[in-house]
């Protein structure tokens, strides 16, 4: 292969693309840095001396040194463990660094893309990054091409060296110096090459499911993100990134006496789920022992969340009207305390009688509810939510003995613990001390001291975190010092839409805050989450921050959808088609349409969420692509059995033919596409004489008959002119979809 030719540098760049994946794993940059030197260099090499290979030597002597780090990353000593797997990655990548300075010939070319593909392999099993998705494209379709190129040259440098020792000379160049043209047919065949590697990867996707990685390769660096904006059963601190999703949760809209509430100013607490006792960094709530059934009779009035010795007036309540995008686990969202809610559309609505917190087993015709939700301490209704919200047991969280040191200190400040009257203004000063200035928020706080706590970590250490943090800090400190206290989250804020009139909620507005049970008052909301963290946040919204949590989302989303489809996630998509198509042939049994099936069938499940759409999409593709495909292969098939049943009797008079002379076998195959079938009863130079009168392109094709019964009848070789002239003829038939065609 020619040094420095458009093959050798696209196999370059390829090689450097497919070792970036098994790199980032774990941050081995300057191994990379290495491989980009040394593929610079080597092609600095290889134009100084002429297409010459470095000294056998330095090849060995660099071999020897690239084991020896293998033998020191597998059983040296290091910090943490080490992952074979990996090591093994850094050690193919050095040797595909030594062979670009041998890379002279088609072998050592053939060498380093076995090189590039093993480590793609390896990438596949290492690597948790979209970057491998980024290289798998590159391989689908600049790498198809670099093949099917390579293939072409090196089956054209081996015929002009078959040719040069039949004439007796020998081969003086390494390869052709005649590049073969690109035409359509070529473009054809790497788009169809590249779509039928896509369907097998999606194959194997879909019917692999992943989920034994952890357990065969060890110790594997940022598999998939811990942490993501939105919620969870369980809260947990830890020291991973935060990253921020801009998924839709739903939509809501506010009004109160009739009178809409909007305004970006305007931001409701609308919550999910509480969790009142803390356990070495971990929040867990009081499961739902005796859930209360909530349950509507009347379609146009409000079922009633609490025992209220009268409903209160509608237009005294806070309205939220929601509309789902999905139903997730089922919490229904509300402003506390909810009264009455409108659940005509909601089956099997269940309240959990501890904090009124509400979920529903589905969501029927439409994932649509409307909530009411009492803004007022007076009344009958108001101090009948207090009796029945009133704890009903002790909160016991583990709480380092540093937080109830600091929480005593601190209480003595704002009034007496021992006093029930002081709780909201103690928890008051608890709520301004996490809202100074000595506390940072951030969606990064950076990693937790081995052996600490979290929240000791966060409160008397790191000072920096996110609202989890903020609302764990406090929710101990109060309940060191007597104060009944949880953390509750759910969702704050949101994006006016002034056309609409509603707010729409994305799972990047989840937030955490705290709940704290006073005397005479009841539960009341507070949120020592500093004002000014999450409204930088939020006005952060230059290029650079755009861009960088565009790639957090890329990274979570390839994390949670690729990496982590598991045997669950396929179970649940197979679950939901298998709903749809029951639901699809009961639709056939009522005499609909075949429009409306067949508008059905392509949009698939109701029941979907996007993202589960979009691959019921793609599988829809892949299955009307593998039909295709299965017409085609049965075709091709056909045509190798016709060849393999052929008439004995014709296969034993056939004359060996010499290997010089198997052109015209091409040309008649080439030919025979173009719709020109040789009959057999036709002998080459009649068939010739026909399609040469009746066809203006083919006037060529009696010289070649002729050419090909001096090869083969006479033993005679071809000139180097001759085979030029053939070559180009050949080519253009094949490439041409025009050329030569039966009209």
């Amino acid at each position: 292969m020619r040094p420095l030719s458009p093959l050798h540098i696209v196999l370059l760049l390829l090689t450097l693309a497919n070792m970036l994946p098994a790199m980032e794993v774990e941050g081995t940059w300057w191994l990379y840095g290495i491989a980009i030197g040394c593929a610079a260099l080597s092609c600095l090499w290889l134009s100084r001396s002429d297409g010459r290979p470095l000294p056998q030597w330095v090849i060995h002597l660099s071999v020897f040194a690239s084991v020896a780090f293998l033998c020191w990353e597998m059983f040296g000593q290091h910090d943490e463990p080490t992952v074979h797997i990996v090591d093994l990655s850094h050690f193919i990548a050095l040797l595909a660094c030594i062979k670009f300075f041998e890379c002279v010939t088609y072998r050592d070319a053939g060498l380093i893309a076995i090189i590039s593909f093993l480590l793609m392999s390896i990438s596949a099993l290492i690597s948790a990054s979209p970057m491998f998705g980024l290289v798998i494209a590159l391989d689908l379709t600049i790498g198809v091409g670099w093949l099917m190129s390579f293939h072409a040259e090196r089956d054209q440098y081996q015929i002009e060296t078959r040719m040069l020792k039949l004439s007796g000379s020998e081969p003086v160049v390494v390869s052709s110096s005649t590049p073969s043209r690109k035409g359509p047919a070529y473009s054809r065949a790497v788009g169809a090459s590249a779509i039928y590697l896509l369907i097998t990867a999606l194959v194997i996707f879909v019917f692999l499911p992943r989920g034994l990685y952890g357990g065969i390769f060890g110790r594997m660096h940022g598999l998939v993100p811990v942490s993501v904006t939105g919620l969870s059963d369980v809260v947990e601190l830890n020291d991973s990134a935060v990253f921020e999703d801009p998924t839709p949760v739903f939509k809501v809209r506010f009004s109160k006496g009739g009178i809409p509430i909007s305004g970006e100013d305007y931001s409701a607490y609308l919550r999910s789920r509480t969790f009142d006792r803390y356990y070495q960094g971990r929040w867990s709530g009081t499961p739902m022992l005796v859930p209360r059934a909530i349950a509507q009779f009347d379609p146009d009035t409000p079922a009633p969340l609490i025992d209220m010795p009268a409903a209160p007036a509608l237009n005294t309540l806070l309205k939220q009207e929601f509309w789902l995008d999905s139903i997730g686990s089922g919490v229904l969202f509300a402003v506390y305390p909810p009264v009455l809610i409108d659940a005509k559309y909601v089956k099997g609505l269940r309240q959990d009688r501890n904090d009124f917190t509400m979920e529903a087993a589905g969501i029927r015709e439409a994932a649509q509810y409307t909530v009411y939700s009492l803004q007022s301490d007076a009344g009958p209704v108001a101090a009948r939510l207090r009796r029945e919200s009133a704890p009903r047991r002790e909160f016991n969280s583990e709480i380092p003995l540093r937080v109830r040191e600091l929480a005593s200190e601190l209480a003595l400040r704002f009034g007496d613990p021992s006093d029930a009257a002081q709780h909201e203004a103690i928890a008051r000063g608890f709520e301004r001390y996490l809202n100074s200035t000595d506390f940072e928020y951030t969606l990064r706080r950076g990693p937790l001291r081995k052996g600490v706590e979290p929240v000791v970590d966060f409160l008397f250490d790191n000072r920096r975190g996110h609202c989890e943090f903020f609302a764990t800090a406090m929710v101990l400190m109060c309940q060191s010092v007597g104060i009944r206290a949880r953390l509750v989250s759910g969702y704050h804020g949101g994006e006016f839409n002034d056309a609409g009139g509603f707010f729409r909620v994305r799972q990047k507005d989840a937030h955490a805050w705290v709940e704290v049970y006073t005397q005479g008052r009841g539960w009341l909301t507070f949120d020592p989450t500093p004002a000014g963290g999450e409204s930088a946040r939020r006005r952060d919204e230059s290029l650079w921050a755009q861009a960088r949590r565009s790639m957090d989302f890329l990274q979570f989303k390839w994390s949670t959808w690729v990496v982590s489809f598991d045997q669950e996630s396929r179970d649940d998509l197979a679950a939901g088609v298998k709903k749809w198509l029951a639901k699809f042939s009961e639709d056939f049994d009522e005499r609909r349409t075949f429009g409306e099936l067949i508008k059905t069938f392509i949009y698939g499940p109701d029941v979907f969420v996007w993202w589960q759409r979009v691959l019921y999409w793609l599988l829809l593709l892949l299955f009307v692509v593998l039909v295709v495909l299965l017409f085609r292969v049965l075709w091709i098939l056909s045509l190798y059995v016709r060849e393999l049943v052929a008439d004995r009797s014709e296969t034993q008079e056939r004359i060996a033919r010499r290997p010089e002379a198997r052109f015209y076998d091409r040309l008649l195959l080439l030919l025979a596409a173009k719709g020109h079938v040789k009959p057999p009863h036709v002998t080459p130079r009649e068939f010739a004489l026909k399609l040469s009168a009746a066809h203006e392109d083919l006037r060529a094709l009696s010289d070649f008959t002729e050419w090909f019964y001096e090869v083969q009848y006479g033993q005679r070789d071809l000139s180097e002119s001759r085979w030029q002239r053939l070559r180009q003829f050949i080519t253009r038939l094949r490439e041409d979809a025009a050329f030569g065609s039966r009209t």
